[in-house]
């Protein structure tokens, strides 16, 4: 895949509107962001981030899928993008945040919310949010970091990606098969809802939910199989369904069609290579997963200690402190564990 993109601005732009649409809520405004005002609450900032997410994911996991010499190489590189920085993040949550924040009667140390935090929500299943004593009283109570959440999904589709290995050499069966799967998922969902929602996939995962994300994630797969990259007129493209998005807004369809119109404008323009924006990687790294992780904790600090906030405020400061720690995470932390990469490299071997 060419290197030179727009893939590190776009997944930078998601997590800022994570940031923004969760600033309304974190401080009690009973508005919400720009976008959910434009479209009389059809969509958020926040489901564009987060949507966007599993599309570029779906897309560049099964890139990495075709690429993985082996399993144990496939699942190495997806545990040095997630846990090194979910591991430092969740630990200076407890050293750092815990005791600034605490308002409990006891000494935190001796609740078991405290210790429970750690393990649950770096083993992903199942996320805990709360840590009993913290932010209690913040205008969105409890909750210390809303966005853990998505990891949990994000992980699982890592492993329904990985069933695809063992038959990864035979291209246009794979293609086909990931394309027949998106197709069931969207019909599935459009011509019978309630059989989706009675889908399980355990109790720690939410069948609607999985449903939907991991259909998002799949159309980025398809795409990849398909090598939408080779798509030509891509602004041409990108202009097409930034109309069709416009106009289904605008006719309150848009959830209707959302699988249709949402992920090939988001792929299109992370595959071009715009000036100045295809080079913001170089200059400051891919902040977005620590802008992700991050985000949430720092707003709930900050709403906790100059409550009562106005959104607009709560956004600027969440940016930038949240921004100056994702850097930190980036360079000290994400870049030299995505290094380690090439350890995963064994040619010889399904496992090791």
């Amino acid at each position: 895949m060419n290197r030179v993109n727009n893939f590190d601005f776009l997944r930078l732009v998601f997590a800022i509107f994570v940031i923004v649409s969760h600033s309304y809520p974190l401080t009690g405004s009973l508005k919400c962001d720009w976008l959910c005002e434009l479209s009389n609450g059809q969509i958020i900032l926040s489901y564009v981030g987060v949507k966007g997410f599993f599309v570029l994911s779906g897309y560049l996991i099964y890139q990495s899928m075709e690429r993985s010499k082996s399993v144990f190489d496939y699942f190495f590189k997806r545990f040095l993008r997630l846990f090194p920085a979910l591991f430092v993040m969740l630990i200076l949550t407890l050293t750092v945040l815990v005791p600034i924040a605490y308002q409990g009667n006891a000494n935190f140390y001796s609740d078991p919310s405290y210790w429970s935090y750690f393990w649950k929500n770096l083993l992903l299943y199942p996320t805990q949010y709360f840590i009993d004593g913290v932010f209690e009283n913040n205008p969105h109570p409890n909750i210390v970091n809303g966005s853990l959440w998505t990891i949990a999904y994000e992980f699982t589709m890592y492993v329904c990606i990985a069933l695809f290995l063992g038959i990864r050499q035979r291209n246009v069966f794979t293609k086909w098969l990931v394309t027949i799967l998106v197709c069931v998922l969207i019909i599935l969902q459009m011509l019978v809802p309630q059989l989706a929602q009675k889908v399980s996939f355990g109790s720690y995962l939410d069948s609607a939910l999985m449903i939907d994300l991991g259909t998002f994630f799949l159309i980025g797969s398809t795409l990849a199989a398909h090598q939408i990259e080779r798509l030509t007129y891509k602004w041409i493209w990108i202009c097409i369904f930034l109309l069709l998005i416009a106009i289904c807004i605008y006719s309150n369809v848009f959830m209707v069609f959302r699988y249709f119109i949402l992920p090939l404008p988001i792929l299109l323009f992370g595959l071009s290579a715009t000036r100045y924006l295809k080079s913001i990687g170089e200059y400051v790294g891919d902040l977005s997963y620590g802008i992700y992780i991050y985000g949430f904790p720092i707003q709930q600090l900050v709403v906790y200690y100059l409550n009562p906030i106005q959104p607009i405020v709560l956004t600027f400061i969440g940016l930038l402190i949240t921004g100056i720690v994702s850097y930190c995470s980036w360079h000290w932390i994400e870049a030299p564990a995505l290094k380690l990469k090439r350890y995963a490299s064994t040619p010889k071997s399904l496992w090791f």
